[in-house]
């Protein structure tokens, strides 16, 4: 289950896109999330979080810059709970999510979410579960082995 706000005049075209993927979510429990939402819980849960998943984007992003500034770019965000990368030429996004997915890395490939044959090359990270900039430098340490190891 899933949300996306976008602005007014693009509803139609995000309508359009959105029904090339299936929903597959059984009524009671969007009912459930519903009333969750209704009953203000939802706004009082990301209020909660929204300073917890700065702090941790911070992290995965600095620990990012200084270990793989060479390879990738991090793509500047507000919000969220993943973080995108730009590679730098000469890499195949696909192929690294793959061995880190292999390595045990939650890390997507960013073409394998666009529609183009103009696909960017880069990756998709989330970050919520660390709990310590010294889990963001592990994880990051992890991914350098792993485009170490594809050079």
């Amino acid at each position: 289950m899933a949300y996306l706000v976008v602005p007014a005049q693009q509803t139609a075209a995000f309508e359009r896109c959105s029904q090339l993927r299936g929903c597959g979510c059984p009524a009671l429990l969007q009912a459930g999330v519903a009333d969750f939402i209704n009953g203000g819980h939802f706004y009082r849960h990301l209020k909660r979080m929204r300073l917890l998943y700065r702090q941790r984007r911070v992290w995965l992003a600095q620990a990012l810059t200084q270990r793989l500034s060479d390879y990738l770019t991090v793509a500047p965000q507000a919000g969220g709970i993943q973080m995108q990368a730009h590679l730098k030429t000469g890499f195949n996004d696909n192929e690294l999510a793959k061995r880190a997915w292999q390595q045990g890395l939650s890390i997507q490939a960013l073409s394998d979410w666009q529609m183009s044959s103009l696909a960017d090359n880069g990756l998709l990270m989330g970050f919520a579960n660390f709990t310590s900039y010294s889990e963001a430098e592990r994880a990051v340490a992890r991914l350098a082995a792993i485009i170490g190891s594809g050079k």
